[in-house]
């Protein structure tokens, strides 16, 4: 992206037509572009492939290949599927063809033509499928390995599509499949999925991607570039090389320095420290007979700036009840949520993910980034942001039944045809749960401060926000910390220590700005029961320090807190920082900054982990804690009987650092995986903790989180669409890849503690995320609100 943000601002109508997706620094781009030095046709073995049909719709066996199609949607659901139509769309439509236990481990990728030749049709997508019989069995037991969703071109005529198969168990295939989602169409209007597929060929290549383990695929590094006054490093593998060279762009040597040997609990790395490096411009690494793309040096502000339009692009694509140019129009204006004979349509703010789905939470928390980033953006993008964050102020206070009830979230895979009253309709859930009306309270509260005094709509949110607060309060009082009544809710796993530091948030700025001494006081109370939640003592670990500053689910101290999926780690440093900076005179205030002090410093313990790469681990977890119920099946969802026996072998994959006590870098997980929000919420943090405390190691956590995510990690891709290069075709099968999307997140296999990144994409590892954004957007803000 080589223009200013002024003129892409410019040529997109303010943003209000999306960014072109730029492939050229895909690397989907780069395979297909390769050289390929072996090609065989399938099958390997027999005489001919057969192609069989299932699922609905239609199979026609052509010239090299097969031709499926079926109608955009059906007046039933698929056989199997929920009667409500909860999380599906009207079925698919597969074409596979029985193989013979065939070993392709010696080839690199699947290649195939693709045409579609459908119409109406949003985004079409295909979904290929390899089971196999092997030592490692495909799919997995919670079928998410073993699928690849291709994101299609619109436009006509044939493409080619390679698919790498690296690190893929293979050496015994029995299927290979293709499969079509049945979505709905462009307004309901007749429609047609028709995909012609042809030419598939298994290929020999130079590459084999790297997908597990901590080893730099090449010289890992942010593609983004770096800040003038931190650190700044890259690693490579084993390499002869001793030196590294930094040139600039008119091929002029900045500086050569001598590579490091770093040891550390994941291996050894060679590192290039290049941080007495100062001068802002745009440079190159180079190791040896290997050189990275050119990365910038300039203030933090200017550094992440670009990032924060394309998260504003896919924010903005995501929009549901509006019709979003080049994606789709006015949709889902059948999803209702109904009340006391009261009846609204669920259209509005964004959808959630991949799918089509809807979160009143979710939407709440991205509103509230997009204003943090407003405060320090340059003004046209300033006012694109806030205008973008007044969407989502319309969708919570559209969803208010104002008695408490909000609806709250609704399941939805499908386009609908925005009729209400018949089969494709859907209801969204409606609650009155203290926990969501705090943090809807709190929310509304923070987004009025940023509100001039004279603005109408600063009075509105305070108004809206001290309602949702009082009837937070008159439930509470008799349910206590009640958990989200249905797991598909984004906070069902809410802890009560997490419930206490939104509540002492809520409360905080709610006091700031009404100057209310009750509010304020309920927050002092608020986190006094917090720090009962907080180890301040120190728990003796096996190398003979004391460990302090965590938190535990509660105040017994018996189960860690712990994020693994949905994070909202920044709230306890969203409560410090409320209550130190409208507070700072409470009697309280030197043991609230000394808990935020002991949860600094903890969480720099954890970065020593995962050095010298910069994502922050995970953190401590207890072997006793699997034998408690109750927390145990909230925090872990849609998992079997061996769920207790794989939590002790993901435990002792980690490091043992006392008698029952483990850090672990990745989350203890199952059938949800990717941990792009457990980190964007930890350095976000480390970011409020750092400007709170004038803490420069905090800071760097914070923005370490950042440079993972843009290519600092061992594959060397970055994981925003657009930013950086090396990025890859996400699971985005409702609306296509947009610039700025963010994935759930780097995972593991099986149990390993490991960095675990296949090249298929499926649910949940490459799905992209709104949350996600949203938390890009935020930590960037509180990175950058101090240099201006």
């Amino acid at each position: 992206m080589t223009q200013s943000i002024s003129q892409l601002l410019k040529v997109t109508n303010q943003l209000h037509s999306l960014l072109p997706l730029d492939e050229s620094q895909s690397l989907d781009q780069a395979l297909v572009d390769q050289p390929v030095q072996e090609s065989l046709s399938l099958p390997l073995i027999g005489d001919q492939l057969t192609w069989a049909h299932r699922n609905r719709g239609q199979l026609v066996v052509i010239n090299h290949g097969f031709q499926i199609t079926s109608p955009a949607r059906y007046d039933s659901w698929a056989p199997g599927d929920p009667e409500d139509g909860d999380y599906v769309g009207f079925g698919e439509v597969t074409g596979y063809a029985t193989l013979q236990y065939e070993d392709w481990q010696a080839f690199q990728q699947l290649s195939f033509n693709v045409e579609f030749k459908g119409h109406n049709i949003i985004n079409p997508s295909l979904t290929i499928a390899l089971k196999n019989d092997g030592a490692i069995k495909l799919p997995d037991k919670y079928n998410r390995d073993g699928f690849h969703s291709l994101n299609l071109h619109q436009e006509s005529g044939k493409r080619r599509y390679c698919v790498p198969l690296s690190g893929l168990p293979r050496d015994a295939i029995t299927e290979l499949s293709f499969t079509g989602r049945i979505n709905g169409s462009y307004a309901d209007l007749p429609g047609e999925l028709n995909y012609h597929i042809t030419d598939i060929r298994l290929e020999k290549t130079h590459t084999d991607l790297a997908i597990e383990g901590w080893i730099p695929t090449g010289i890992v590094y942010s593609h983004t570039g770096y800040a003038p006054a931190s650190t700044k490093t890259a690693l490579i593998k084993e390499t002869d090389a001793t030196e590294f060279q930094i040139w600039s762009q008119q091929e002029q040597r900045i500086m050569i320095d001598q590579l490091t040997t770093v040891k550390s609990s994941i291996g050894q790395f060679k590192v290039a420290d290049f941080s007495a490096l100062t001068m802002p411009g745009t440079y190159q690494l180079r190791i040896g007979d290997q050189q990275t793309n050119w990365f910038t040096i300039q203030a933090n502000a200017e550094l992440w700036t670009p990032s924060v339009l394309k998260a504003l692009n896919f924010i903005y694509s995501e929009r549901c009840g509006f019709p979003v140019p080049g994606i789709h129009p006015t949709c889902h204006f059948d999803v209702t949520a109904e009340h006391n004979d009261h009846l609204i349509s669920f259209n509005g703010g964004w959808h959630d993910a991949g799918d089509l789905s809807q979160q009143l939470i979710q939407t709440a928390e991205v509103t509230l980034s997009l204003f943090e980033a407003a405060n320090d953006a340059e003004p046209a993008l300033a006012q694109r942001l806030i205008e973008e964050g007044n969407w989502g102020i319309d969708f919570i206070l559209k969803t208010d039944f104002q008695d408490g009830y909000h609806a709250t979230s609704a399941g939805v895979s499908r386009w609908t045809n925005n009729q209400i009253g018949d089969m494709d309709d859907a209801k969204a859930r409606v609650h009155n749960n203290p926990l969501e009306n705090y943090l809807l309270a709190g929310t509304l509260a923070t987004v009025a401060a940023q509100l001039a005094p004279t603005d109408p709509q600063r009075q509105r949110l305070l108004d809206s926000a001290l309602n949702d607060y009082h009837y937070a309060e008159e439930v509470f009082k008799s349910v206590g910390y009640q958990k989200t009544p249905i797991f598909w809710e984004h906070t069902y796993n809410t802890s009560k220590a997490t419930y206490l530091a939104v509540m002492a948030w809520s409360a905080g700025q709610l006091a700031a700005r009404l100057n209310d001494t009750t509010l304020a006081a309920q927050a002092r109370q608020f986190m006094t029961d917090l720090l009962a939640c907080q180890e301040s003592v120190g728990l003796p670990l096996s190398d003979g320090t004391i460990l302090r500053g965590m938190f535990y689910r509660d105040e017994t101290h018996q189960i860690f807190q712990h994020f693994n999926h949905q994070s909202r780690e920044h709230y306890f440093s969203l409560a410090f920082e409320t209550l130190l900076n409208t507070q700072p005179g409470a009697t309280e205030a030197a043991q609230w900054r000394t808990a935020a002090r002991q949860y600094g410093d903890y969480l720099k313990y954890l970065a020593d982990f995962t050095a010298p790469y910069p994502m922050l681990a995970n953190g401590i977890y207890q072997l006793s804690e699997r034998q408690d119920n109750a927390s145990f099946n909230v925090q872990h969802l849609l998992i079997d009987d061996s769920a207790k026996a794989d939590y002790a072998k993901q435990l002792a994959n980690g490091v043992q650092i006392g008698d029952g006590l483990y850090i672990k870098r990745f989350p203890v997980w199952f059938s949800f995986r990717g941990n792009n929000g457990t980190i964007l919420s930890a350095g976000k943090a480390a970011a409020i903790l750092g400007n709170l405390l004038d803490d420069a190691d905090l800071k760097q956590i914070a923005i370490n989180q950042l440079n993972w995510i843009v290519g600092y990690n061992p594959f060397g891709q970055s994981l925003m669409y657009g930013e950086g290069h090396h990025y890859t075709q996400q699971y985005a099968e409702s609306s296509g890849d947009v610039m700025g999307e963010i994935p759930v997140g780097i995972e593991t296999t099986a149990n390993e503690d490991a960095p675990y990144w296949p090249h298929f994409n499926n649910a949940t590892y490459k799905e992209v995320w709104i949350g996600n954004v949203g938390k890009w957007l935020s930590l960037v803000a509180e990175i950058t609100k101090k240099e201006h």
